[in-house]
């Protein structure tokens, strides 16, 4: 059974921003992207997300669009701006919390040290994603 987490405040509007900037979305999109990109551990509810939508739509930082009968959303300028400044609060917050892990790593398994100061130096580059950060997918950090 997956792990499940609370996510840090914020993230969960700055990963709707940055999914509706790749292409049209829906909020079930938005669920089902999180919960693959998390391998399960974030299914965040249907209440936060769809209320987050609607926020960042009377914000004017998404335009919603109607397609094939179901709403979509896609990011504006606005939300473009927002995402760029939140990204920036988010990854100097995961430093922070890689310098932890890092401490915390080195006590428990060396490879445990080594896959976070990994994970470290590639967020410090700015890349994301599992196979970059040394976590192979389905498995616990």
């Amino acid at each position: 059974m997956p792990r499940s987490f609370r996510a840090p405040q914020g993230i969960l509007r700055t990963l709707i921003l940055a999914y509706a900037a790749r292409s049209p979305v829906n909020g079930s999109d938005i669920a089902r992207s999180i919960s693959k990109d998390t391998d399960g551990a974030w299914n965040p509810s249907p209440g936060s997300l769809y209320y987050i939508l609607n926020e960042l739509k009377e914000d004017g930082q998404l335009l919603e669009m109607k397609s094939e009968g179901e709403r979509r959303y896609i990011c504006t300028k606005k939300g473009e701006e927002e995402m760029s400044r939140a990204r920036a609060v988010l990854r100097d917050m995961a430093l922070r919390y890689m310098d932890m892990l890092h401490l915390l790593a080195k006590m428990l398994k060396h490879e445990d040290s080594e896959r976070v100061a990994l994970a470290k130096k590639t967020m410090s580059a700015g890349a994301q994603g599992h196979e970059r950060l040394g976590r192979p997918k389905n498995t616990a950090v």
